[in-house]
Parts: C-alpha cells; structure tokens; sequence
C-alpha cells in the first residue's frame, strides 16, 4: 500500500491561491501540481470556511475546536461531581 503524502500547511494555501488568483480550474491546477482535485477542491473549501485555523496538521483539532472540548470536559467533570454528590452525598476527591 502506497503511503500518503503530506503536505505543508504553505503548499495547501499556495496552491488553493494559486488556481483562485490565476482562475485555473481546480481540476487543471491539481494535475499541474501533482495532487488530485478532489483534495485541492477540499483544501479551498476549508480554506474558506475556517480561514487561519485550516489544516491544523496530523489530526490535530483547531484552536477552537480544542477549546471547545476543554470547556465540555471541564462541564462533564463538574457534572459527574455534583451527582456524586448528590446520589451518595460524597465530596469529589
């Protein structure tokens, strides 16, 4: 099985910008770029709905996505605490 490639973070705004500025088709700018269209067209859609927070890198959540779920974890913990309590009327350790 062949492995993937990466790409840098760079690569993927140049080469979305490249075919927007230059009004290259994304199927014609990815062939001529070595990376398939359907990945180039994903890259621009990204781009465009998450702006400076796009490719994170290696499965990495974005900033806001990783707040987000401190916040949530940090609810749950205290949730789980006040039932404790609650339920058998024990402090959280």
């Amino acid at each position: 099985m062949a492995k993937r490639k990466k790409y840098s973070k760079e690569f993927k705004i140049e080469a979305v910008k490249l075919a927007k500025e230059q009004g290259i088709p994304f199927r014609k700018a990815a062939e001529a770029l070595g990376v398939s269209a359907v990945c180039l067209t994903r890259r621009a859609r990204e781009l465009r709905e998450s702006g400076e927070y796009a490719f994170p890198g290696e499965g990495k959540l974005d900033l806001r996505d990783a707040a987000l779920r401190e916040a949530q974890d940090g609810l749950a913990q205290r949730f789980i605490s006040s039932l404790t309590v609650m339920a058998y009327g024990l402090a959280p350790s």
